[in-house]
């Protein structure tokens, strides 16, 4: 239904989906994509995964454990989203007459 989307980016969002979500499941995994790459970049600018004597520690260790979070968080998105596919195959299946829509 057109009134179920997600509040910032308003796209419509699965019937079966009865979270109230920011933005929706692909905008999520974009901006957290996206944040990761920034992070990334950062973290390598600092030195990256490879500790030499030439790194400052007070830049390098902040930036890695924001990139170890970052990483830990998009994973988990993914898992939350394999979750929900599941569900919303599910609920398909059990509303065929609804799922051309969702």
């Amino acid at each position: 239904s057109p009134s179920h989307v997600s509040t910032k980016c308003s796209h419509s969002l699965h019937p079966s989906d009865t979270r109230v979500d920011a933005y929706c499941p692909i905008c999520r995994v974009v901006m957290e994509l996206e944040f990761l790459d920034a992070i990334t970049e950062a973290y390598k600018e600092a030195g990256g995964p490879r500790f030499t004597r030439d790194v400052d520690p007070e830049r390098h260790r902040p930036l890695r454990s924001a990139w170890h979070m970052a990483r830990r968080d998009h994973e988990r998105t993914l898992e939350e989203h394999r979750t929900v596919a599941f569900h919303e195959r599910t609920w398909e299946v059990q509303n065929p007459a609804c799922a051309p829509a969702a």
